[in-house]
């Protein structure tokens, strides 16, 4: 599993200064982590994006191969740093999966009920539009 390094230092620090510590701690705050996003090339020679996300993995899209954007997400990269244009490095093609990416993220949290990105996280419910009625006899209102 890929962790950030400040992240890893600091779980890896509290595991070995305290001796009795508790696993299911642990084990939680690395599955609250950062969701990470990865490529595999797939058989028809494109690359095919998943997105794992508290110990489950979700499809997001395939596209066709480039070797810049193998080089980026193949070993899987932190949602923060994936989504943000500067760690492109001028590559057009990484900028424009990265481009992709926000939307497709955004339907995930939809279909799936889940909150990944961070202003999802904040609002604490996920946009569903609710048809509610301003008055409940409005058809009697109506002259025929």
């Amino acid at each position: 599993m890929y962790l950030g390094t400040k992240l890893a230092k600091k779980l890896i620090s509290q595991i070995f200064v305290n001796d009795n510590y508790n696993l299911g701690v642990i084990e939680r705050r690395i599955r609250n982590m950062d969701s990470i996003i990865s490529c595999k090339v797939n058989k028809m020679g494109g690359h095919s994006f998943f997105i794992k996300h508290a110990g489950k993995e979700y499809y997001l899209f395939s596209q066709n191969y480039h070797r810049g954007v193998d080089s980026h997400f193949s070993k899987g990269i932190s949602i923060q740093n994936a989504l943000s244009v500067k760690s492109a490095k001028h590559d057009r093609y990484v900028m424009k999966t990265i481009i992709k990416m926000k939307p497709h993220i955004k339907y995930i949290e939809k279909e799936y009920d889940v909150k990944i990105l961070k202003n999802t996280k904040e609002k604490g419910t996920i946009n569903k539009r609710k048809f509610i009625p301003i008055r409940e006899n409005w058809e009697d209102e109506f002259i025929y």
